[in-house]
């Protein structure tokens, strides 16, 4: 019995233990910015793209500027924990978003302004599974709020590197709405960064968005460019 009651903190544990190391894959502690290209497909023919320039504060605060191309270059998007607001050039003030709204293709907002799970979800071992025929922890993200990005995610992480491979994407509803597949990894600050992530909409089988790390930089805003009504104000 007093084996069984110290096992399952334990396991919770080296759960989010490995969630966090797979985060080091996806991104860096503390500040830095994210040159980003978004690519939507259909039928494997590129539809649109835009480029994007993530500034990541903390992990929990975000900034992603529209570089082009077309109308979007020039937006700004705030994330500040759960909370997204997104300015338009020419208008009065920022609107809310959800982190559910979709950016582009099957890409949300959520997917290009966050850049680690460990901060939003808590973790549980699920067994093990071969993936791409690598062999897999399995585990379960359970959101930690009610406005997370996704409620839930099945995380398949490499088991000797804890290098992420595979995630499925579900709804409040238990609705699975999307798989990814982490590819291509790189160096970007002297570490290895998986540089593409690749979604697919459980509904649109022929459509997929790829979300591509192109350059990674050591940079930090001002605290006042993370407060939504500074927005209009940043040039």
């Amino acid at each position: 019995m007093i084996l069984l009651i110290l096992s399952a903190p334990l396991a919770a544990r080296d759960a989010n233990s490995i969630v966090e190391a797979a985060d080091k894959y996806r991104g860096f502690k503390g500040s830095f910015a994210q040159q980003s290209t978004a690519v939507y497909y259909k039928n494997d023919k590129e539809e649109s793209s835009t480029n994007l320039k993530v500034y990541i504060n903390d992990n929990r605060n975000s900034l992603v500027r529209f570089m082009g191309p077309g109308r979007d270059k020039g937006q700004i998007m705030l994330m500040s924990g759960n909370n997204i607001w997104m300015y338009i050039p020419g208008t009065r003030n920022p609107i809310r978003l959800s982190p559910q709204q979709r950016l582009l293709g099957q890409a949300s907002n959520g997917d290009v302004a966050r850049t680690n799970y460990s901060d939003d979800y808590n973790a549980e071992l699920d067994g093990e599974e071969k993936v791409e025929n690598i062999n897999c922890h399995r585990l379960i993200l359970t959101a930690n709020e009610p406005d997370t990005t996704y409620q839930k995610i099945v995380y398949f992480v490499k088991k000797t590197d804890n290098r992420p491979v595979k995630a499925l994407f579900y709804a409040k509803s238990g609705k699975l709405l999307k798989t990814g597949y982490f590819k291509k990894p790189g160096t970007f600050l002297g570490r290895t960064i998986l540089r593409e992530l690749h979604l697919y909409d459980e509904l649109k089988k022929n459509e997929k968005t790829v979300i591509k790390v192109e350059k990674i930089t050591r940079e930090k805003l001002p605290a006042s460019h993370f407060n939504y009504k500074y927005l209009p104000r940043i040039r």
